[in-house]
């Protein structure tokens, strides 16, 4: 008697447990459309803070760093080319003067033009970077500001339709749900590669200002030993 109370029991207790599971309510489509949602903003959220902080805020650091080496380095190159040529001026006058040749025309010809080649590009390398620093920060500006502004405008218009159907239009909210399915899984690809297209966009600045430092570095170069050279022939002209 007493298993056969236990095995009625043990019957009962399953047969109860399957009628809960049976009637335990589901989500309904509002919760489920309001949990698509939140998930959509979380992620969109957490996608755009590290787009901010490991994209656009490490692109600005990378263009600083590059227009303060290209100035750097700019001026470091045109100095020492400056020097030498300079140098070699000082050296064609001097040995002119030992030898006892007039070259005071020379001089008043070609030495202050050659003593400004190097300041006249340093200026000129420094002109062209700080030209270029606002469109570069207000490209990097401007893309993220878009960035943020896009995603931002898809999750209020997913709010802004959740309040317009209503916790009982069940049609509408399917569409919500079954939207989001994709848009949940989709969305921080989809922001990631905003990003990496953004960034490479970037390549057409960071060309430009390079360009800043091999155009004033060539021309004080080019420009420096032709005045020196036309010294010369000054000089030479002068000694014959």
């Amino acid at each position: 008697m007493m298993k056969k109370s236990i095995v009625l029991l043990l019957l009962a207790v399953a047969y109860a447990s399957q009628n809960s599971a049976i009637a335990a309510p589901r989500d309904s489509l509002w919760d489920q459309a309001k949990a698509s949602v939140n998930e959509y903003r979380g992620k969109v959220n957490n996608a755009l803070s590290s787009a901010l902080i490991n994209g656009y805020t490490s692109l600005s650091q990378k263009a600083d760093s590059l227009i303060e080496s290209i100035i750097l380095n700019g001026t470091a190159v045109i100095s020492g080319a400056y020097d030498e040529y300079m140098s070699e001026y000082q050296s064609v006058k001097q040995a002119a003067e030992d030898a006892g040749t007039d070259v005071t025309d020379c001089v008043d010809t070609y030495e202050e033009l050659i003593t400004n080649v190097g300041p006249e590009n340093l200026d000129g390398l420094v002109q062209c970077v700080q030209d270029l620093v606002e469109p570069v920060v207000s490209y990097i500006s401007g893309a993220s500001n878009n960035l943020v502004q896009h995603y931002s405008s898809t999750v209020y218009q997913y709010e802004k339709s959740l309040l317009t159907c209503g916790p009982s239009n069940d049609n509408c909210l399917s569409n919500i749900v079954y939207t989001l399915i994709q848009g949940n899984a989709r969305v921080e690809g989809q922001i990631a590669n905003d990003l990496t297209r953004d960034l490479s966009l970037f390549g057409s600045n960071e060309s430009r200002l390079n360009v800043c430092g091999q155009k004033y570095v060539s021309i004080n170069e080019g420009k420096g030993n032709s005045l020196v050279e036309a010294f010369r022939s000054c000089v030479e002209a002068q000694s014959g």
